[in-house]
């Protein structure tokens, strides 16, 4: 958990926070790394299949 105090100077202090990666939680959510990784592997598949295509005509196994 992560607490937000106000200190007597008025400055606030984020407690919780020991390194970079406790800072990013804040920020990206579970459902955004989902996307992410759904999306990247959504692309990777299609670059994928483009290469085999390329790689099949190349090699005169496939028509264009």
């Amino acid at each position: 958990m992560v607490r937000i105090n106000r200190a007597p100077d008025g400055a606030t202090h984020v407690s919780g926070i020991q390194v970079p990666a406790d800072l990013s939680k804040l920020l990206i959510t579970a459902d955004m790394v989902n996307i992410i990784v759904r999306k990247t592997n959504e692309k990777a598949a299609q670059l994928h299949q483009e290469s085999v295509k390329n790689i099949q005509m190349l090699c005169g196994i496939r028509k264009k």
